[in-house]
């Protein structure tokens, strides 16, 4: 069991270097793989050019051997009929002699029938008697050596000496095949070497291309990743006419649809709500008139004498005043989860618990409110020290049960939400004095630790639909903890900029 188990980080090595191995290519430039895809391609063609050219020069050559050595042997047959007829040994030797003083025969040799030889000089294959008879031109391909005693391949031809079908004896000559081996070679070399040539010119030009491609490559993967990290001001050149510049142009026009996408979800968020707007563009082939039923909280803070405001000021001057306090009201109601609904005239209208549902929107309403009216006081002490008028306003809340959704017509729809919990925190709101907080007795005896929330009866009043009368509450105050919460919240809105916020 021990040596089991010293094998295998062995065995978990080899597979992370096969798997290193294998994954290699992959993590290669364009330029190394094209180098090494033209190197390849060369070598296979070559190897195949060689090897035709190869097979053909040794068939060229080999008949050239075998014409010659069939019109040598024939020679030397017709010419040794008469001194082998009249068994003349001087003749025969002097004829054998002076044939093999040409460098391409390496021996020669007249045999009787028997296979006895009649005269020789040089290789001729051994025994002689396996050889012959012959009645007829045939040749032996046979390992010999020469007068070096190195060994090469040596080629015998055989023709008889014979005369009015009478057979004498044989003519042999042997020739070498060293030429056509050294032919053989010689291709070979020529072959590596204008492989190895062309290998080295196309490993360059493969690589100068590679590096060229690459480049195109490079500068979109970096535009690419700029567009991973949220720049949308990425341009790509479009002056090639290739492929990559095709390419180019495609990003460029993605780009641009990301931008003019990003700038509708811009000005969708400011419209609508964020989750509204998420909730649009998540499904766009989705966007319908449909409601649910939702629990939630609704507050509508109404600014108090604006009516009499607006008429002694100039009409650009009401706008901007609306506008920055419309941006506090936004503000605040973002910080505790609200989403502004509407803006009517010089009331908004501010939902809590939906479309995102908040278990604890009722405290946040509270909280929002006591933060809308914390904020105004700081900023009429503002006003009053520039000799402006105070602006004051009052709040009113209400929660329960009410219809959530798209409403209006297919042509033109808003989210929204409906229902008699929503229309008794419009009432209250109106019923209110400047700087109230007057809230239904939902909120109040639904609160989730109502330790958190002061607050003192209002009123009762009688609300249509409704058999018994409906309780009112006025909020003085919230838990210390949450207060000190909403000064810090405030100091913070009030010192990031000089300038009131715009709404949003």
């Amino acid at each position: 069991m021990q040596d089991m188990h010293k094998t295998l980080p062995a065995a978990n090595d080899n597979r992370g270097f096969f798997s290193t191995l294998v994954a290699l290519p992959r993590r290669l430039p364009i330029a190394y793989k094209m180098a090494v895809s033209f190197s390849l391609l060369i070598i296979l063609g070559m190897g195949a050019l060689g090897a035709a050219v190869i097979h053909y020069q040794e068939d060229l050559m080999r008949r050239q051997i075998e014409s010659y050595g069939a019109t040598i042997v024939g020679q030397y047959a017709a010419t040794a009929i008469d001194p082998v007829f009249t068994d003349n040994q001087f003749d025969m030797q002097v004829l054998t002699a002076n044939l093999v003083k040409d460098h391409r025969i390496e021996g020669a040799a007249l045999v009787d029938p028997k296979g006895e030889r009649l005269a020789g000089e040089g290789l001729v294959p051994e025994p002689l008697v396996d050889y012959v008879p012959h009645t007829e031109l045939q040749s032996v391909t046979w390992q010999g050596q020469s007068l070096l005693n190195v060994p090469h391949q040596l080629v015998s031809f055989f023709a008889p000496v014979q005369f009015r079908q009478v057979t004498a004896g044989q003519a042999i000559i042997t020739l070498s095949l060293a030429d056509v081996q050294y032919s053989f070679r010689q291709t070979i070399h020529t072959l590596l070497a204008a492989t190895a040539l062309m290998m080295l010119f196309s490993v360059i030009i493969a690589y100068w291309m590679g590096k060229r491609m690459g480049r195109p490559i490079k500068t979109l993967v970096m535009a690419t990743d700029e567009l991973g990290q949220g720049n949308l001001n990425v341009q790509l050149p479009e002056d090639r006419g290739d492929e990559f510049g095709r390419l180019n142009q495609a990003v460029n026009r993605m780009v641009r649809n990301m931008r003019e996408k990003n700038q509708v979800e811009g000005v969708l968020n400011r419209l609508v709500a964020g989750d509204v707007a998420q909730q649009v563009l998540s499904d766009l082939n989705d966007v319908g008139i449909g409601s649910q039923r939702v629990e939630a909280s609704v507050l509508f803070v109404d600014i108090v004498g604006f009516t009499s405001l607006s008429e002694r000021l100039a009409p650009e001057v009401v706008v901007d005043l609306l506008n920055e306090y419309f941006a506090y009201f936004t503000q605040c109601s973002q910080l505790y989860m609200g989403m502004v609904d509407k803006f009517i005239g010089d009331c908004a209208m501010i939902i809590f618990g939906a479309p995102r549902p908040n278990p604890d929107h009722r405290f946040d309403a509270i909280a929002c409110a006591v933060m809308i009216q914390r904020l105004l006081e700081r900023v009429n002490k503002r006003r009053h020290q520039l000799g402006q008028p105070r602006v004051c306003v009052r709040i009113g809340i209400n929660s329960g049960e009410m219809m959530a959704g798209m409403v209006g017509a297919d042509q033109r729809m808003e989210y929204t939400v409906v229902g008699d919990a929503v229309n008794l925190a419009s009432r209250l709101c109106s019923l209110g004095q400047p700087d109230d907080i007057v809230v239904g007795g939902d909120v109040i005896e639904r609160l989730e630790r109502p330790g958190r929330v002061t607050a003192e009866p209002f009123r009762q009043m009688k609300v249509k639909g409704v058999t018994a009368m409906v309780s009112a509450y006025r909020i003085e105050a919230l838990a210390s903890r949450y207060e000190q919460s909403i000064d810090e919240m405030i100091d913070g809105l009030l010192t990031t900029t000089d300038q009131p916020p715009k709404a949003i």
